[in-house]
């Protein structure tokens, strides 16, 4: 039988945001179902739909309800909104936001976390992601150095798992559209004290082509509200950091192969 007082110091919350993107929710869903090394009491998995048109009466709406814990369908303010809404319901000491179309990095990525937690009272773990356009394209991408964070994530929100109260201390600020999950990383790194590790392990698989993506510049912006309010960054500073990762995008952009043997693990 399974220690319940470790099930309670380890539980998981799985937390997926969904808006029009019903293919995405089940690709999401089987990767959850695949995971293998896990006992049921361990993990929860909350789905937020954005009150998706017909999602009620889809065939995608009868899987998820009958493997979700938390489903609530209705309207919200935008992604941020209901990433709060979602950490409201979630009972697990630390929680993972897996949107719609995320996949789990491997079948036993979960039984790794838990483990891994079993082992070490941490505040935040920090993990590898790969990425890609499709799956046969994925490439691991490994978590960079936490001062990093200076720059933007050490890596994708999907490969982040945090205690759930910090992020119901901090909260995802939803005037923001693009980089609240930066801003809130940012924030809980700042805190002295937090307990971290990195593992080299992928937490995630994530997918181009997400909000982040298609608005690069409009994400530099809102980026260095948070160097500047929450790191304590000097204009100078920010002016050589987008500099670096406007660089950084060009030579991604122009010269992908060039950038993948610089960037990604093999």
């Amino acid at each position: 039988m399974i220690n319940k007082v470790i099930v309670a110091m380890r539980k998981l919350s799985l937390i997926t945001i969904h808006l029009n993107d019903l293919q995405g929710l089940v690709r999401t869903l089987d990767s959850i179902e695949v995971q293998a090394g896990l006992a049921v009491e361990e993990i929860e998995w909350i789905v937020i739909d954005g009150k998706t048109a017909g999602f009620e009466e889809s065939e995608a709406f009868a899987k998820v309800k009958a493997k979700a814990n938390v489903l609530i369908s209705e309207n919200d303010k935008g992604i941020y909104d209901a990433m709060n809404k979602g950490i409201q319901f979630a009972t697990g000491r630390y929680c993972l936001f897996l949107n719609a179309g995320d996949v789990l990095g491997e079948f036993d990525t979960l039984a790794k976390i838990l483990n891994h937690l079993c082992k070490n009272d941490l505040d935040v773990i920090f993990g590898a992601a790969w990425e890609g356009t499709t799956l046969e394209s994925m490439r691991l991408k490994r978590c960079r150095d936490l001062h990093y964070i200076s720059y933007g994530l050490p890596t994708h929100h999907q490969a982040i798992v945090m205690r759930t109260d910090l992020v119901r201390h901090f909260g995802f600020r939803t005037d923001m559209k693009i980089a609240s999950d930066y801003l809130l990383v940012a924030q809980v790194l700042k805190m002295k004290g937090i307990r971290t590790a990195i593992i080299d392990s992928p937490i995630c698989k994530f997918f181009f082509g997400g909000i982040s993506t298609k608005a690069y510049w409009a994400g530099l912006k809102e980026q260095k509200i948070v160097r500047r309010e929450v790191l304590g960054l000097n204009l100078v500073a920010c002016t050589k950091i987008v500099v670096f990762k406007f660089a950084t995008k060009m030579l991604k952009d122009i010269t992908p192969r060039l950038y993948s043997l610089l960037r990604y693990s093999r």
